[in-house]
């Protein structure tokens, strides 16, 4: 199966401002999907991570009463792959895999298995790697089949 990749480095203040900015680079490609015949598949080392970090550092300067409840949601290792499959109204399957290895493969098999039983007519797929540089820094790669 040939996909075709491709890869943006984004930094910015938070994962929401970051799956964004995402979301704008991928509809430039002006791609096609299929409401419930469309998946996405997400592969992180760390998505959610530097939002817990920031809304728990939050809750122990305000208490857990005060923390800023905006960041909760990004908390969740999923919160990206939801904000993405809403933004392109994808309503069939929507994967998070956490991994330290970052093998493509694994969403790959997935998306596999799920295409004829599913009869999906595209899926999203992404490799969502966090770094933390001077500011919260993601590559992604990217790839569609549509």
């Amino acid at each position: 199966m040939q996909v075709n990749w491709k890869t943006y480095k984004i930094t910015g203040e938070n994962e929401e401002g970051i799956a964004e900015l995402f979301a704008e680079y991928v509809r430039k490609e002006q791609l096609q999907f299929h409401g419930v015949r469309s998946a996405l598949y997400l592969l992180t080392n760390a998505a959610g991570s530097d939002s817990s970090i920031k809304f728990w550092g939050n809750a122990l300067e305000h208490s857990p009463r005060f923390a800023n409840p905006n960041i909760f949601p990004w908390t969740l290792a999923n919160a990206t792959a939801g904000y993405l499959a809403r933004q392109f109204s994808i309503e069939g399957p929507n994967y998070t895999l956490v991994s330290s290895i970052l093998d493509v493969n694994d969403i790959l098999e997935i998306y596999e298995l799920e295409k004829a039983e599913l009869q999906l007519e595209s899926a999203m797929l992404i490799v969502w790697e966090c770094q933390e540089e001077n500011a919260l820094t993601v590559n992604v790669q990217f790839g569609y089949f549509g």
